[in-house]
């Protein structure tokens, strides 16, 4: 056998014996124990204190101690050597470190409405295009502490509004929200995100200076949108919303949504003739233009009944119920052979209209084959294999060498099996 330790306090981990191990290593390079059925072999670590890097966190400006900020250490090479948040005085310590130069920075301030930042006061608010070696280094000795590495951040901007329903005005609380940014290519990344409150408002905070799009998703049986009135129900191009600018450390106010209602999808699923306690259902758009598969989920299970919590625009889909260990299906048609890669006219279209739900959409699910019985051909697999398992291709030849399943095809419904060699 061959041993290491871990530990949270500071002192260098090893391999058993007396072979360095921060912050990785090769479990091959430590000295084998040898262990004899019953004697007990004594392996001995003697652990050195690592160093420790100390500092403050505090708002610029105001010099306000800003708690809860993840701080986090890399060496020359880029590889994480160890992190910490801060407590409510700001302060921070990161320890563990075998004598050399690393670089700190934070990665979470936007959460507590700032903005990250690489020592020393290096801006670093997007991840996408910060550099971790743009920081400065730090030197660190075994068994001594560098201290002083403080952060002043600065505020971020906002966005802030309500989110309502459409028509009645009720307060739409615990929809979330996100804000998408340009990476400078081309494309958008979402920055940070944030949940209403139960009076439907919110606000984004931690926001650097820029150009957004806003997006909200409700999970109580709305419409998703952008901002500003874009539908954007399960899936859209971030790009058509309306921009909404931001100046830190400014508010940008009145980023408002009234989301209609929309259609929801609900039945019943069973396994092996018993109620479901729980299973996932996926949803593809029929229209030609719009297909996708999306996870749309369940609100609740009770007695095997679920409901889609996610709004549907009005249109045709197909579903798919899924659960571990039992042989995925599409509503109105057969066991999917291929996972999410199915072909949807093996199942039949439901038509859902915003604003109602259609009722009656159930499945009955069967479990998988084991060992000992016929295996499904077209299992979650994605690759041609040996007929007899799951992992035939849908419409792909089995393998002419499995007799007696020369010059089988599969298809749904269809299983193989191979009495020689008892599956």
């Amino acid at each position: 056998y061959r041993l290491r330790t871990y530990n949270d306090l500071g002192y260098l981990d090893e391999l058993w014996d007396n072979r360095p191990c921060e912050p990785y290593c090769n479990a091959t390079d430590g000295d084998p124990v040898v262990v004899t059925d019953g004697s007990t072999t004594v392996a001995d670590f003697a652990l050195a204190l690592g160093g420790t890097i100390t500092g403050t966190v505090t708002e610029a400006g105001s010099g306000t101690p800003i708690e809860s900020v993840y701080v986090r250490a890399y060496n020359s090479r880029g590889s994480w050597i160890a992190d910490g948040y801060t407590d409510a005085s700001g302060v921070f310590a990161l320890r563990g470190f075998q004598s050399g130069s690393y670089r700190v920075a934070t990665s979470n301030a936007e959460n507590t409405g700032h903005l990250n930042e690489l020592w020393n006061n290096r801006p670093c608010y997007f991840y996408w295009n910060c550099d971790d070696q743009d920081g400065e280094l730090v030197a660190v000795t075994v068994g001594a502490t560098t201290s002083g590495i403080d952060f002043d951040l600065p505020l971020g901007g906002s966005i802030s509004g309500t989110v309502t329903e459409l028509g009645s005005g009720l307060a739409l609380g615990n929809a979330w929200l996100e804000a998408y940014i340009s990476d400078g290519q081309s494309s958008l990344q979402g920055f940070n995100s944030v949940s209403t409150n139960s009076d439907g408002s919110y606000s984004i905070i931690g926001l650097p200076s820029g150009t957004y799009r806003v997006r909200v998703f409700d999970y109580d049986g709305h419409l998703s949108e952008l901002f500003d009135n874009r539908p954007c129900a399960l899936s859209c191009d971030l790009l058509g919303g309306d921009t909404v600018n931001v100046t830190a450390p400014s508010q940008s106010t009145g980023v408002n949504f009234a989301l209609a209602l929309g259609g929801q999808i609900a039945g019943t699923v069973t396994e092996d003739g018993a109620p479901a306690s729980y299973a996932s259902v996926y949803v593809w758009n029929a229209d030609p233009a719009r297909q996708w598969w999306e996870y749309i989920g369940q609100s609740s299970w009770d007695d095997g009944q679920y409901l889609t919590y996610v709004g549907l625009p009005t249109g045709s889909y197909y579903l798919r119920f899924f659960d571990s260990g039992y042989l995925s299906e599409l509503w109105g048609g057969s066991h999917v052979p291929l996972g999410l890669d199915a072909p949807t006219t093996l199942g039949s279209q439901v038509s859902v209209t915003a604003g109602f739900t259609t009722n009656g959409i159930n499945a009955a699910l069967d479990r998988t084959p084991l060992f000992g019985d016929c295996f499904e051909t077209g299992g979650f697999g994605h690759w041609p294999g040996t007929c007899g398992h799951s992992v035939c291709r849908y419409d792909a030849p089995l393998d002419p060498a499995c007799d007696p399943c020369v010059a089988q095809i599969c298809l749904a419904d269809s299983y193989c099996c191979d009495t020689t060699n008892g599956w």
